[in-house]
């Protein structure tokens, strides 16, 4: 029988954690549930004398944080996989725990979707035994990319969105909006990179990968008849360029859509196209 990777949770909420054990097939993950604590001071105790894989944890607790835990976790187990739990009003510590080094943060109520993600993605870097990941670009990529999926499946509010994209120095203050999904079949690496160096310097593009994989573009511009032809221009030479190095990628596009609310639209436009 294969070993069970070991999965130890940590929140001062009850309900929290009984709904974690009861929410996840944990061992369809190749995972289980070890143990959980209340506080940061009750997990790093156990946490010295028990081996675990995957840590995961709220920010805010009593006796010590979830970032003085990953911090202390980290000295006592280096290579253990983290994932934050947080709360609407704690994104200000958000960027410290992405410079400990997280597999991502999960915002409550917990989205059982991007939790299952979250798991499947941290099993294949346990598999072929991935070191956490400290640099702080990696990180802001990784609540990026939540933040920009979650707007893009209507799960965010309004008023949270500006809050988390003005944090994260998002451009998106022209008024129309339009997405755009590159999928490489032949899932050659390195094709996210290159995406973004290529896009670089065109501050009204915004790039991500979502949680099926596919890398996003979100384009944000006056909707004249000139900027969309342009766009769709770009977004041609775009392909023409990728398809050099990686022959099975392709590019599927929404329209162009009249105010930010209706990016969700685009963006299921725009996976339509990979199911015709």
């Amino acid at each position: 029988m294969f070993n069970m990777y070991k999965v130890f949770i940590v929140d001062d909420e009850p309900f929290i954690i009984e709904g974690l054990y009861d929410i996840v097939d944990w061992s369809s993950f190749g995972m289980e549930i070890v143990s959980h604590a209340g506080n940061g001071q009750a997990a790093l105790q156990a946490l010295s004398s028990q081996p675990v894989d995957i840590l995961i944890t709220d920010i805010s607790m009593p006796l010590m944080n979830g970032l003085d835990l990953i911090r202390e976790a980290r000295r006592v187990q280096p290579d253990i996989k983290v994932i934050i739990l947080s709360g609407f009003n704690e994104f200000e510590y958000l960027k410290e725990g992405m410079q400990l080094g997280i597999e991502n943060y999960l915002l409550k109520p917990i989205n059982v979707e991007e939790l299952e993600s979250t798991l499947s993605n941290t099993a294949s870097k346990l598999d072929h035994m991935v070191s956490p990941q400290t640099d702080d670009a990696y990180g802001i990529q990784i609540l990026k990319d939540n933040i920009l999926h979650r707007w893009l499946t209507g799960q965010i509010a309004a008023t949270e969105f500006e809050e988390r994209a003005q944090f994260m120095n998002l451009s998106l203050d022209a008024p129309d909006v339009a997405v755009a999904i590159l999928r490489d079949k032949g899932q050659v690496p390195g094709m996210f990179e290159r995406v973004e160096e290529m896009l670089r310097d065109r501050r009204h593009l915004n790039v991500f990968h979502d949680i099926d994989g596919d890398i996003v573009i979100i384009a944000n511009i006056q909707g004249t008849r000139d900027e969309e032809q342009k766009l769709m221009d770009g977004l041609q030479a775009l392909s023409d360029e990728i398809t050099v190095t990686h022959p099975a990628a392709r590019i599927g596009a929404g329209r162009l859509m009249k105010g930010l609310y209706h990016a969700p639209t685009s963006y299921a436009e725009a996976k339509k196209h990979y199911s015709m």
